[in-house]
């Protein structure tokens, strides 16, 4: 039965059927978004309120800014943070009266006085004060997105009635990509419907070769799949599409708190620490994108749909180079990208094979052409029966290239060669992955320039007490040589002190290399022995780049994080840095953030996906001194500057260590975007395996940090471990090709704060960035008074 409620936007009616109602409570929502898609350019932000959706403060137009084309995104956004704060200062203002009289109000506070209904309570406005949103327009957009969407839109619908889903469903990827098939969010989303690696991995094949997230008919698959298990456990269809964002199990929390499914009153009444702003609008933002795509002649004109690819599909037989295939169909690697965008960068730079199997696309070329011709064509040669096998290896305190290359039997020149982001043969960083080459080649042994004591059969202690991650060779042994001795002539001028210097080194352990009974006795042309050291990330004392103060907030300037920064691939320039300038501060609410509970494991699939942990401060430790706040942010930064660059391309990895003298056994902790879906991948084994080594029950909730442990019974520790370093080196590598940080700032920790509503609320940075820029401090310890380094992410678009 079709309701056709009296609802006018733009001269259309909005539909409500009995698959996708339309609440009452929830038509302001719909028509907010109808003119976020239809109506606002991208030059347009719409300051309004992010409870009630009638209320829009102001639309401001970007352009009066200066030349919008020539200004960066984060540069306008600067001027947008201004006005939101010029409301909420406002607000804030009107909120500390006594009572709110019109007549003793200025022009700016009445304008605000009537869109908030003439309300007279002054706790009216304090509470808006906490609600100012700033949307952008996306009505190109949206049109740019409905061109490209006739690629891809017959097809969804044919995917979406096999399994007998509503052909409403296939407008979702505009709410989700824009039909982007390569749109990338913070938090790893990826594709046309914007799949996470952990709700990929259900249905999907993604590896360091292959990510079908990208391929947008496999991700259609999946999409319906998905789509149609929500509805299955959740019977309606708005509570299905809301579950495509929030979970199933979230919508399931919800339907239990309130004891209804009716969309409008959970988006209206349900609180969750994770239902926020985009869970509550999400079925919002789907019947306002479902109304644009079937009125859209009257938003956007006639518009000319791109037309669907025609192209031949080729399994293929073996393991085959990308250059091979390019040869044969005389098509660019670009032009092979374009038909399978789901192949790696691994696999279109050759590091990798197109793998056996893999569904290769090629451009249609007559009903005439005999695929099996192309096939018989490719050299026995260039047939392949394995895999090229990437080989990492995690940079160890006292590495340089020189020395690893020796240890691993390859040279420096290779090492480079497999390693875009190593720019300089001087700069390598503690922690960093790099490749080498193939492991049945060479056989790596890592180095430890620290005591390899086992301590608790973990992990290895250093000084601070903090454990060290590291990796085992198969045989479990170290190579404790980590310096390459090189030798020096003594030129004249030259003494213990200058050469010390120059080498990074220091003049007793050029007396302990060389055997000098008397350091005064140096000649000119003596040869004498000094260590080849990996250059300093930093020159500068960190003390003068910090600037703490009594505010919540503490800035590190442009100019200040200049001298911090040594420019490689992914990261600014100095000169860049140089003209950002001082970073605006975000201003932190006193109040903290209840603790609330993790929502439960998913009971419907053999994943347990990994929620980031609510990490609460210790409520019952009390603030710091400042000057010892002080003292720990310069002690942090020094630490953070010793063992990784501030802008590198790399994560800490927990390793591996040995436990008893069972070579089958070890203990790992758990890092952000891990499940025990991808340990059992990785080991080759069942989940229910892992939980009964560990004693976890099948609802309890796998948490960051936890130590774990693995028995290696189908495959090694070092295989295990490539397979874990390969994951999180794509997590980094996803991310760089749409994102980049742009500098820091510091933010000092609130009794009540957890790192979840930093990282996904606050700041929206991605638990491992926020690991990677903060190695020396345990997030899961953390206490009020405390400084976290925040980095300051902008998109490569802008």
């Amino acid at each position: 039965m079709l309701i056709i409620l009296p609802v006018q936007v733009t001269g259309s009616t909005i539909r409500s059927t009995d698959q996708f109602p339309l609440p009452e409570s929830l038509k302001p929502n719909v028509e907010f978004w109808i003119k976020v898609y239809s109506e606002y350019h991208d030059y347009e932000v719409a300051i309004h309120d992010n409870v009630d959706l009638t209320i829009v403060y102001e639309i401001v137009d970007l352009r009066k800014f200066g030349d919008y084309d020539d200004y960066t995104d984060a540069t306008l956004w600067e001027h947008v943070e201004e006005i939101q704060k010029r409301y909420e200062l406002c607000l804030r203002q009107l909120g500390e009266r006594a009572f709110i009289n019109h007549e003793d109000l200025t022009d700016f506070e009445l304008k605000i006085y009537t869109l908030l209904d003439r309300k007279t309570d002054p706790a009216v406005y304090r509470e808006a004060a906490d609600c100012i949103r700033a949307q952008r327009g996306l009505r190109d957009h949206f049109m740019a997105g409905l061109i490209r969407s006739g690629r891809y839109i017959d097809y969804i619908k044919t995917v979406l009635h096999d399994h007998g889903l509503p052909a409403e469903i296939s407008v979702l990827p505009h709410v989700e990509s824009s039909f982007n098939i390569h749109a990338y969010s913070k938090f790893g989303a990826a594709g046309l419907w914007q799949f996470t690696r952990s709700t990929g991995r259900l249905f999907l094949d993604i590896n360091y070769s292959v990510d079908q997230r990208l391929d947008p008919e496999k991700a259609t698959e999946a999409a319906a799949k998905l789509m149609k298990r929500n509805y299955d456990i959740l019977g309606t269809w708005p509570l299905a599409i809301t579950a495509y964002n929030h979970g199933t199990n979230g919508m399931k929390k919800a339907i239990r708190e309130l004891r209804t499914t009716d969309i409008g009153e959970i988006t209206s009444k349900y609180t969750s620490r994770q239902f926020k702003f985009a869970s509550r609008n999400f079925y919002a933002e789907f019947l306002a994108a479902r109304h644009v795509v079937e009125n859209y002649r009257d938003y956007f004109g006639d518009i000319e749909f791109d037309n669907p690819m025609q192209y031949h599909t080729i399994t293929l037989p073996n393991y085959i180079t990308i250059t091979t295939i390019s040869r044969l169909t005389d098509l660019t690697i670009e032009e092979i990208h374009d038909y399978n965008p789901s192949l790696r960068p691994s696999v279109l730079s050759s590091s990798r094979h197109i793998p056996k199997g893999f569904e290769l696309k090629i451009p249609w070329r007559g009903d005439d052409f005999n695929i099996y011709t192309l096939l018989a064509a490719i050299p026995s040669t260039e047939k392949k029966n394995r895999q090229i096998e990437s080989n990492w290896y995690q940079v160890q305190p006292g590495d340089n290239l020189k020395g690893i290359a020796r240890r691993a039997g390859t040279t420096v020149d290779e090492i480079m060669a497999l390693n875009d982001d190593i720019v300089d043969v001087h700069r390598i960083y503690v922690n960093q992955i790099i490749r080498l080459p193939e492991p049945e080649e060479v056989e790596l042994v890592q180095s430890q320039s620290m005591d390899t004591n086992l301590v608790d059969n973990v992990s290895i202690q250093v000084e601070s007490d903090k454990s060290v991650p590291i990796v085992l060779q198969e045989g479990g042994s170290f190579d404790t040589s980590v310096d390459d001795v090189v030798y020096y002539t003594v030129k004249s001028g030259d003494n213990l002190e200058t050469i010390a210097a120059r080498f990074k080194s220091s003049v007793d352990e050029l007396i302990r290399l060389n055997d000098i009974k008397d350091s005064d006795m140096l000649v000119v042309g003596q040869r004498i022995k000094v260590m080849e050291k990996p250059v300093s990330v930093a020159q500068v004392m960190v003390e003068e780049a910090l600037v703490v103060s009594d505010s919540d907030t503490t800035l590190i300037s442009g100019e200040a994080i200049a001298n911090l920064i040594t420019p490689i691939p992914h990261g600014p320039s100095i000169e860049e840095l140089m003209q950002i300038g001082p970073y605006q501060k975000v201003d932190v609410a006193e109040a903290g953030v209840p603790n609330l509970s993790i929502e439960e494991v998913d009971d419907a699939n053999e994943s347990q996906t990994l929620e980031t942990d609510d990490i609460p401060v210790h409520p019952d430790l009390p603030s710091r001194p400042s000057n010892e706040i002080q003292d720990s942010v310069r002690r942090s930064e020094q630490n953070v500057l010793r063992l990784s660059d501030l802008i590198s391309d790399h994560i800490i990895v927990h390793g591996v260590a040995n436990a008893e003298y069972d070579t089958t056994m070890g203990r790992i902790y758990v890092l952000p975007d891990e499940t025990l879906g991808h340990y059992a991948d990785w080991l080759e084994v069942r989940t229910q395996q892992i939980r009964d080594w560990n004693g976890l029950s099948y609802y309890e909730n796998l948490q960051l940090n936890k130590l774990l442990t693995l028995h290696f019974l189908t495959v090694s520790q070092k295989l295990f471990m490539q397979r874990r370093l390969e994951y999180h080196k794509s997590i980094e590598e996803d991310f760089y090709r749409s994102f980049y940080v742009q500098g820091v700032q510091l933010h000092r920790l609130q009794r009540g704060e957890s790192v979840w509503e930093l990282t996904n609320v606050l700041y929206e940075v991605p638990y491992w960035l926020m690991m990677k820029y903060n190695p020396n401090l345990k997030l899961n310890e953390l206490h009020p008074g405390d400084e976290i380094i925040i980095p300051i992410i902008r998109s490569n678009e802008g």
